[in-house]
C-alpha cells in the first residue's frame, strides 16, 4: 500500500487580499464575494526545469502564474485583467515559462505575451502586445518548440463568423511582432 507524504517547502498558499472594511461605499455582497479566499479560477499547469507553473485567477480578475519548486515557491501577479477575466495560457521555453494574458481596453481584446526568466524573481517581463481583436476572445493557447512558439485563439467577427487565429512568435524575442499570421474563418 502506497501513502502519501508531505513535502517540505513544496506548497503555496494563496492568500486573500484585505477585504473591504464594514459600511464601506459599495455595501454589495457580490462584491465582497469575489474577495473570498476560496476565490481562485486555477488555469494551465506546465512542468518546468525547477518544477511546476501553473497559471489562475484570484479576487477580482487579478491573474497570477504560481512557480512551485522543491526548494520554494512563489506566485508572480501579472495584473488585474478587464473585462470577462480568463486564466492565463502558459508554455516553457528552456528555462523559462512564456505567458499569454488576455485583457480589453477601450478598442476590444488585447493579447499580450510574457516571460518569466529567473524562477526566483517576482517578476514578469513584457512582450508584444495585440489589441483591437474585436469582441470575443477565447481559447488562448500557447505552444513553443525551441526557438519558435505560437499563440493560438478563437474570436468573432463583426459579421458574426467564427475564426480561428494562429501567429508563429520568437521565443527569444518576444518584443518582435508575431509573423505568419493565418486565419482560419467558419461561416
Amino acid at each position: 500500500m502506497t501513502r502519501c507524504r508531505p513535502l517540505a517547502d513544496f506548497g503555496l498558499t494563496l492568500e486573500p487580499d484585505a477585504a473591504p472594511a464594514k459600511g464601506s461605499a459599495s455595501g454589495d455582497d457580490e462584491d465582497d464575494d469575489a474577495l473570498l479566499p476560496f476565490g481562485v479560477d486555477v488555469g494551465a499547469a506546465v512542468a518546468t526545469p525547477f518544477g511546476f507553473a501553473a497559471s489562475g485567477l484570484r479576487g477580482e480578475g487579478k491573474a497570477f502564474v504560481a512557480l512551485l519548486g522543491e526548494h520554494g515557491s512563489h506566485r508572480v501577479d501579472l495584473g488585474e485583467l478587464h473585462g470577462d477575466a480568463e486564466t492565463p495560457a502558459l508554455a516553457t521555453s528552456g528555462s523559462r515559462v512564456i505567458v499569454a494574458l488576455r485583457s480589453t481596453d477601450a478598442a476590444g481584446f488585447t493579447l499580450k505575451l510574457g516571460s518569466l526568466a529567473d524562477p526566483g524573481s517576482p517578476a514578469v517581463v513584457w512582450g508584444y502586445e495585440l489589441s483591437k481583436l474585436g469582441k470575443t476572445v477565447t481559447g488562448v493557447e500557447l505552444l513553443t518548440s525551441g526557438a519558435r512558439g505560437v499563440l493560438v485563439y478563437q474570436g468573432e467577427e463583426k459579421g458574426g463568423a467564427t475564426r480561428l487565429m494562429l501567429g508563429a512568435f520568437s521565443t527569444e524575442s518576444l518584443q518582435e511582432p508575431l509573423a505568419n499570421a493565418i486565419r482560419i474563418r467558419w461561416v
